[in-house]
C-alpha cells in the first residue's frame, strides 16, 4: 500500500500543467476550444485505439468499457431526470455529464500505474475507454440537446470518431484483422499528448470562470457527491460478479474501485466548450473537483487498494 502523503507528491505536476493551462489561456490567448477539438477527435480516439489494439482478449476488451459505460448512462438518466427539479436546464445538463464521467484517463490512468504498478494500466485503460464511450454517446448528446434539436444533437454525436474507433477496433479484432504498424506508431505519439492536454484544458477553462459561474449547491453536489454515487455503482458491480458470474479478476477489481473515486472528467470542459454548455461552470466545478482529489483519491486509494 502507496502512502498517501507519497501519492499526493507525485500528483503535483498533474496540477502543474493545470496551471500552465491557465496561463496559456489568461496571458498567451489560447484558445480551448480549438484544444478541446484536438482532444475529441484526435487524441482521445488515439487512446482508445491503442488500448483496444494493444489491451487484453476481446471478451475483457468488451466487458469492462460497457460496464463503465453502462453505469455512465444510468448516472446521467437519473440527472437528467431528477435534477432540473433544483437546477436550471444547463446546469442540469452539466451535472448530468460530469457525475457520470470521471477523469480516468487523464488522472486515473497515471494514478493507477502509481499505485498498483504497470500491469494494471491495461485494466486502467479499458475503464477510461468506458467511460469515453459514454462522453461520445449519451453525454456529447446531452450537452448539444441545450440549444439544438434532438436531431441535430445526434447528428453531431454520430460525427464523434471514438465511437466509430471502439466499434471498427472490435470488429477487426472478432475477425483477427492486423493493423499496418504506421497505426500504431502515428496514434502512439498522439497518445503522448493525452494527459498533458487533458488537464491544461482544465486551467484554460478557469481562465474564463466569472463570478457568476460560482454556484455553491452546484459544487456541493458535483464534487461530494460524484464518487459517492460511483463508489456505490461499482461496488454493486462488483457484488454481483463476486456471486454470479466471476468475471472481473481482483487486479482490476482494484483498479475499478480506483477509478470510481477520480475527480470530475476534464472532458466535461472540452464537450461544454465545443457545445457553448456553461464552459466556465464547467471548468469550475472540475476544478474545484480535482483540487479535492489531490487530498480525497490518495486516502481512499490508501483505504480501497
Amino acid at each position: 500500500m502507496m502512502n498517501p502523503i507519497d501519492l499526493f507528491s507525485r500528483l503535483v505536476p498533474l496540477y502543474l500543467i493545470i496551471i500552465l493551462g491557465f496561463v496559456a489561456a489568461r496571458y498567451l490567448k489560447v484558445d480551448k476550444e480549438h484544444i478541446a477539438r484536438l482532444l475529441i477527435y484526435f487524441i482521445t480516439p488515439s487512446v482508445i485505439f491503442l488500448g483496444l489494439v494493444q489491451g487484453p482478449d476481446l471478451s475483457e476488451a468488451l466487458a469492462i468499457p460497457l460496464i463503465f459505460c453502462g453505469l455512465g448512462y444510468l448516472i446521467c438518466l437519473f440527472h437528467l431526470r431528477f435534477a432540473r427539479l433544483i437546477f436550471s436546464d444547463q446546469e442540469t445538463r452539466l451535472l448530468a455529464l460530469g457525475m457520470s464521467t470521471g477523469n480516468t484517463g487523464y488522472f486515473g490512468i497515471p494514478v493507477t500505474a502509481m499505485l498498483l504498478g504497470t500491469e494494471a494500466i491495461a485494466s486502467a485503460v479499458l475503464c477510461a475507454i468506458g467511460q469515453t464511450l459514454f462522453e461520445n454517446t449519451l453525454g456529447y448528446y446531452t450537452l448539444a440537446r441545450h440549444n439544438i434539436s434532438p436531431a441535430q444533437a445526434l447528428r453531431r454525436a454520430l460525427k464523434l470518431p471514438g465511437l466509430h474507433v471502439f466499434w471498427i477496433c472490435l470488429v477487426c479484432g472478432a475477425f483477427s484483422l492486423q493493423w499496418p504498424p504506421i497505426f500504431l506508431e502515428v496514434t502512439g505519439l498522439l497518445k503522448g499528448a493525452y494527459a498533458p492536454l487533458g488537464m491544461m484544458i482544465v486551467g484554460m477553462g478557469l481562465a474564463a470562470v466569472k463570478l457568476s459561474d460560482v454556484n455553491a449547491r452546484l459544487l456541493l453536489w458535483s464534487v461530494l457527491g460524484k464518487p459517492l454515487i460511483w463508489l456505490i455503482g461499482v461496488w454493486l458491480v462488483l457484488w454481483f460478479d463476486s456471486h454470479f458470474t466471476s468475471l472481473i479478476s481482483p487486479l482490476t477489481a482494484k483498479v475499478m474501485l480506483l477509478q470510481a473515486v477520480t475527480p470530475m472528467a476534464a472532458n466535461t470542459v472540452a464537450f461544454a466548450s465545443e457545445t457553448g454548455c456553461a464552459p466556465g461552470k464547467a471548468a469550475l466545478i472540475v476544478m474545484v473537483s480535482t483540487l479535492l482529489g489531490l487530498v480525497i483519491t490518495p486516502m481512499m486509494a490508501s483505504v480501497l487498494v
